[in-house]
C-alpha cells in the first residue's frame, strides 16, 4: 500500500521570501529619505552620471533583485539563508561604506563604468577584439572597459544607467567567489565549517575589495572555479570538475596572464605528486611544459620583451622600481637585477611583503591600521601552521598545489607590489587559498585526521 504523501507548506521558503520582502522594504524607508540621498548625492561626485539619486534608487531594486535570486538559485536549500545574511553584508559595503571610500579615493571603478557610457569610449571598444588580450600587446588595459560594456548590453538599459548597480554586480560575483571556495573546501575536508565561509565573507580586504568594481571579483571568482576543479575532479573525477576548472584557468589567464602561468606550473607539482604512474607523470610534465612555454611566449609579445631571459631580468627591474612615491610606498631603493643570482637575493623579501604586509605601522591612518592588523593576523596564523604541521603532512596532493601556487603567486607579485594599497588589493586573488591553508594547517590536532583520498 503507497504510504500518503502529507502535503505542508514549507515555513522556511515562506520565512525567505518574508526575509527579502523586509530587507528591500527597510532598504527604500532608510535609504530614501531626502538627507540620505542627499549625501549619496554628494559623496558621488567623482562618478560620471547626472542623476545619482536615481542611480542610486536603482541600484536598491538591482540588490533586492539579486537577492531573490539567491532564493530560486539551484543550491542547497539550508545555505541559502546564510547567503542572503552574507549578501546584505557585501550590499551594506556597496551601497554604503564605499561611498565614503569613492568621495575620498579616485579609482579605475568609475573610469571602467563612463568609458561604456561615453561615446567616444564605446567607439575605443568596439575597435578591440576581446579575444585578442590573449595574443596582442599592450591590451590588458581595456579589458576591464570592454567587458563593462558588454555587460550593459546584455541587462536592461534602467540598470546599465546605473554606476551602482554595476557595483552590486560585481559584489554579486565576489559573493559567488567565496561561496564556491567555501564549497571546495566542504570536498577537501569532507566537513562543513560555516565559521570559514565567515571568515572569507567578513575578512577585510575580501570585504572590500569584492564588493567594488574591479578585477578582483572577477579574479576571485576564476581562481575560486580552478580551484573547485581542480578539487572536485580529484576527489570525485567527473568531467564536469574539468571543465570548471578550465573554465577558471582561462578566465584567470585572460584578465592577468601571469596568475595562469603560476596556476599552470603549481599544476606540474600536484600531477608529479599525485600520479602514481611514471608515464602519468612524464604525459602531465610535458603537457604543462608546453603549455608554459606557449604562456611565456604570450607574456614576451603582451610586455614587448625582447632578449628572451634577459629581457624578462630588465623587465623585472623596472617592475621592481616602479611607482616609489607616496606615503604608502613599501621601499625607496633602487633595484638591479642582472640575473638569477639578484632574483634569488630580493625574492625572500619581497615574498615576505606579498603575502604578509602591510603589518602594524607600515601605513598611516585608519585603512593602514585595519589593513596592518590583518596582515598581522595572516602573519600570526602562518607561525601557527609552521608550529603544528609536521613535514609528511604536505605530501597530499592538493596541500601540495596549494603552497606551490601561493609560492609562485608570491615570487611574482613581490617584484610587483611598491604600493601597499596596490599590495592589499592584488592579495585578494589567492587569500581565500591562503587562508584555508592556514586554517587547516593550524588547526588543534586532538586527534590524527587525514584528508580523504581521491
Amino acid at each position: 500500500m503507497p504510504a500518503e504523501i502529507e502535503s505542508k507548506p514549507n515555513h522556511n521558503n515562506y520565512s525567505h521570501l518574508l526575509f527579502i520582502f523586509g530587507v528591500v522594504l527597510a532598504s527604500f524607508l532608510i535609504f530614501s529619505i531626502g538627507p540620505y540621498l542627499k549625501l549619496v548625492e554628494q559623496l558621488g561626485y567623482r562618478i560620471p552620471q547626472g542623476d545619482m539619486v536615481t542611480d542610486y534608487v536603482t541600484a536598491l531594486v538591482w540588490a533586492g533583485f539579486l537577492g531573490g535570486c539567491i532564493f530560486f538559485s539551484p543550491i542547497r536549500h539550508k545555505d541559502k539563508h546564510v547567503l542572503l545574511w552574507a549578501w546584505m553584508i557585501k550590499c551594506f559595503m556597496a551601497l554604503f561604506v564605499l561611498l565614503f571610500y569613492e568621495a575620498h579615493y579616485p579609482s579605475d571603478a568609475e573610469g571602467y563604468w563612463g568609458s561604456a557610457q561615453n561615446p567616444e569610449g564605446v567607439r575605443e571598444i568596439l575597435n578591440i577584439d576581446i579575444f585578442s588580450g590573449f595574443f596582442n600587446a599592450g591590451l590588458h588595459t581595456y579589458k576591464m572597459n570592454t567587458l563593462v560594456w558588454y555587460y550593459l548590453q546584455i541587462v536592461p538599459d534602467v540598470i546599465a544607467e546605473s554606476y551602482h548597480s554595476l557595483k552590486v554586480t560585481f559584489a554579486m560575483i565576489g559573493l559567488i567567489a567565496m561561496y564556491v571556495f567555501y564549497r571546495a573546501s566542504i570536498i577537501i575536508t569532507n566537513k562543513e565549517n560555516r565559521a570559514f565561509f565567515w571568515v572569507l565573507i567578513l575578512f577585510p580586504s575580501l570585504l572590500i575589495w569584492t564588493s567594488r568594481v574591479g578585477k578582483e571579483s572577477l579574479m576571485c571568482l576564476g581562481v575560486a572555479l580552478f580551484t573547485l576543479g581542480l578539487v572536485g575532479w580529484h576527489y570525485k573525477r567527473k568531467n564536469f570538475f574539468l571543465v570548471l576548472g578550465l573554465i577558471g584557468l582561462v578566465s584567470c589567464t585572460f584578465l592577468r596572464i601571469w596568475v595562469g602561468a603560476t596556476i599552470m606550473a603549481s599544476l606540474f607539482f600536484y600531477f608529479w605528486i599525485g600520479s602514481k604512474k611514471t608515464f602519468n607523470r612524464l604525459t602531465s610534465t610535458l603537457l604543462i611544459g608546453i603549455l608554459l612555454l606557449m604562456t611565456y611566449n604570450l607574456i614576451l609579445k603582451k610586455f614587448y620583451i625582447a632578449n628572451g631571459v634577459q629581457g624578462i631580468y630588465k623587465k623585472l627591474e623596472r617592475v621592481a622600481s616602479y611607482n616609489r612615491t607616496g606615503g604608502s610606498t613599501i621601499y625607496q631603493e633602487t633595484i638591479v637585477i642582472n640575473g638569477a643570482t639578484d632574483i634569488v637575493k630580493y625574492a625572500p623579501k619581497g615574498m615576505f611583503t606579498a603575502l604578509f604586509r602591510p603589518l602594524p605601522g607600515d601605513v598611516p591612518g585608519p585603512l593602514g591600521a585595519l589593513a596592518g592588523m590583518e596582515g598581522f593576523i595572516i602573519l600570526f596564523c602562518f607561525f601557527r601552521a609552521a608550529k603544528r604541521t609536521r613535514l609528511r603532512e604536505l605530501s597530499h596532493p592538493i596541500l601540495v598545489w596549494a603552497v606551490s601556487f601561493i609560492l609562485f603567486w608570491a615570487l611574482i607579485y613581490g617584484f610587483a607590489m611598491q604600493n601597499f594599497g596596490t599590495a592589499v588589493r592584488w592579495k585578494t586573488q589567492i587569500l581565500p587559498i591562503f587562508l584555508g591553508l592556514l586554517f587547516y594547517l593550524g588547526r588543534l590536532r586532538l586527534k590524527e585526521i587525514k584528508l580523504p583520498k581521491s
